[in-house]
């Protein structure tokens, strides 16, 4: 009997391993919660326009992708415990140089290390339920962390609100952000066994090996486009909540109710599609979902009131929970001797579509309007749908009776 399968013999370690990572997930996605829900706060603090406060994100994205890139190159050669660790200390180092921050500049700077927290937290954990969980059982694994990061902003989201009545945006990331990520660091320090999830690739020789077979494989490829344009339409939730306060006169209270209310559809969407993909198919799924998803991006900007545009953002975001979840799943199996590659160059491209997106909205929005840049997201929305249906397939698809 290897380590690992000794470690997970019992349920109660199999469920305190899971919840590390998805801890883990939680406490790299919950900083994110601040950005959307403050932008406009941000922007006054440093006097510049939305669309430039919003290159906050825009650069952590960049440096992300760099990170993915450095560990697809090594094939995840390091122990994962180890990967994640630093990934979570550099996030909360990012928390509290933000509070710090005397100018955008230096927002910008500390902030990408943001980026590459949330790139080798992510990487690891999608990489390490590949190799632990048996291929029944993994696309619920991979629901748990998909919905973590959505229940970020569950709970991150009243937390912000009430937080700012005490002070600002500075005070959430010094009484929030940077205790919960600290937290986490220690649990995850604490739990995760070094041995045992140290995954030994037979095809160590090379470090390219690993990145040459994922990016040769023409399914491989369009499911890491499809997961690229599927987070540049995520950048509407970057955007999406200064359109209500500007059109609708809505409230940073109120914005933090409603980001609660469609953190928490999100998260159920994934679960539902990690409980729904050996039933349906990891592909079919994610298709479906998009459309609607698309759908509603584009209805998002256009309804006449606050609570129509709200009713529609619940159904989006329930939609796309869905598609993080499937394509997640569904890029996880492309090429199984190399899961640690292929989910680094997930996570890389996670932050060119995040760049993406958020670049092409701040653009458009300080060019023509709100209405504008859900034209424009809802557009890329239906691109990534369209690629990862005609070009992806599921290779496990036959072996679980879909």
């Amino acid at each position: 009997m290897t380590n690992r399968q000794s470690y997970f013999e019992k349920g109660f370690q199999k469920k305190l391993f899971l919840s590390a990572l998805a801890f883990a997930v939680f406490a790299a996605a919950v900083i994110d919660v601040m950005l959307p829900l403050l932008l406009t706060d941000i922007a006054k603090t440093f006097e510049v326009p939305v669309g430039t406060a919003a290159t906050i994100s825009s650069i952590s994205a960049i440096v992300g992708v760099a990170i993915g890139l450095f560990l697809a190159v090594l094939n995840m050669r390091y122990r994962h415990k180890s990967v994640l660790v630093v990934g979570v200390l550099c996030i909360s180092i990012a928390a509290l140089g933000s509070y710090l921050a005397p100018s955008l500049l230096f927002m910008q700077v500390v902030y990408s290390l943001n980026g590459v927290g949330s790139v080798m937290v992510g990487a690891t954990a999608f990489a390490v339920i590949g190799e632990v969980y048996p291929l029944e059982k993994r696309g619920r694994a991979v629901g748990w962390i998909v919905a973590a990061g959505f229940l970020a902003f569950t709970v991150g989201a009243p937390m912000t609100g009430l937080l700012t009545n005490f002070g600002n945006w500075r005070t959430v990331m010094l009484w929030f952000n940077l205790p919960l990520s600290i937290a986490s660091l220690v649990f995850a320090f604490a739990v995760l066994p070094s041995k045992t999830i140290e995954i030994q690739s037979p095809q160590r020789t090379s470090p390219l090996v690993g990145c040459k077979q994922a990016l040769t494989n023409k399914s491989a490829v369009a499911c890491l486009i499809g997961i690229m344009l599927a987070s540049a339409t995520a950048a509407i939730t970057t955007f999406v909540i200064s359109f209500w306060k500007y059109t609708f006169s809505m409230t940073t209270g109120v914005g933090s109710i409603i980001t609660m209310v469609n953190a928490t559809s999100a998260a159920a969407g994934g679960l539902v599609a990690g409980r729904l993909i050996n039933r349906t198919g990891r592909k079919p799924l994610g298709i479906v979902a998009g459309f609607v998803e698309s759908i509603m991006v584009f209805l998002t900007f256009f309804l006449p009131s606050l609570a129509l545009s709200e009713s529609v953002s619940v159904v989006r975001v329930w939609c796309y929970g869905m598609v993080s979840a499937s394509f997640a799943s569904l890029t996880l199996e492309q090429v199984p001797q190399f899961r640690g590659t292929m989910m680094s160059l997930r996570s890389a491209f996670l932050g060119i579509g995040s760049f993406i997106g958020i670049t092409i909205g701040g653009t458009v929005l300080n060019t023509f309007n709100y209405q504008a840049v859900g034209i424009a997201l809802g557009t890329i929305s239906f691109a990534s749908i369209i690629i990862v249906l005609l070009i992806a397939k599921d290779p496990w698809r036959s072996k679980l009776r879909v």
